[in-house]
């Protein structure tokens, strides 16, 4: 059975600074070199991060951890379902072994180190898609170009029946993660005002055109890179 979802809607609350984070993918070494030497982060700010926390870097369990005690402490994290935080619960239900093999596959094995089952409610209560007052946060984007401009929403959330506002939705900007851009693409979009762009710059990547984690200040749309390793 589908279930119905609306997004998220997040006041701004003035305050404070507003980020955006893109994939993060296990990188918790790179991810904290970003919140603590590039952005120092208050518990004014409000930080979204766009899908994929975990897989294919090797420390999952420790950028879970990092989260989980920045909210406790006070810190406004907002983090959203990317496909892989899907695929994980999915391959949860399909038993031990099966579960087991996906961990291995994208090098999350450390989540069984740690405390799994707060690790999975903590995943299952992430939102899909944010609402800003200036735009939409989402880890994949909306494709305006097909009749149903939220068929890659769906697409990758089939159990999902989404609940928008099209004319209000598409007339946002929209910033999501999942399809890794290099540095220079990500800042032409921001400096081309494109209504539409991923900031994930491929975290878990080697080569010199990627291999960065990628935040956005919402409001001043300054781009922070920080480079792995």
């Amino acid at each position: 059975m589908n279930r119905e979802y609306t997004p998220l809607k997040v006041e701004n609350t003035k305050n404070g600074r507003r980020f955006a984070i893109g994939d993060i993918h296990g990188c918790y070494f790179v991810f904290k070199k970003l919140i603590d030497n590039q952005l120092n982060i208050t518990k004014n700010d409000q930080i979204f991060i766009l899908g994929d926390l975990i897989d294919k870097g090797h420390n999952s369990a420790l950028v879970l951890d990092l989260i989980l005690e920045l909210k406790k402490n006070g810190f406004q994290m907002y983090p959203i379902k990317g496909n892989h935080e899907e695929k994980l619960m999915l391959s949860y239900n399909c038993g031990f072994d099966f579960f087991e093999s996906y961990l291995t596959e994208y090098n999350s094995l450390d989540l069984l180190d740690g405390d799994l089952e707060i690790y999975l409610e903590f995943i299952s209560n992430f939102d899909y898609c944010i609402e800003l007052d200036n735009c939409i946060l989402s880890h994949c984007g909306i494709n305006e170009k097909r009749i149903n401009p939220f068929t890659d929403l769906r697409g990758m959330f089939p159990n999902i029946n989404f609940k928008f506002n099209e004319e209000e939705y598409l007339s946002k900007t929209q910033i999501h993660g999942h399809m890794v851009k290099t540095i220079q693409e990500i800042q032409n979009n921001v400096k081309n005002k494109e209504i539409r762009f991923s900031i994930d710059s491929g975290c878990y990547l080697q080569g010199n055109d990627f291999g960065y984690l990628t935040a956005l200040d919402l409001d001043t749309m300054e781009l922070f890179h920080q480079k792995a390793g």
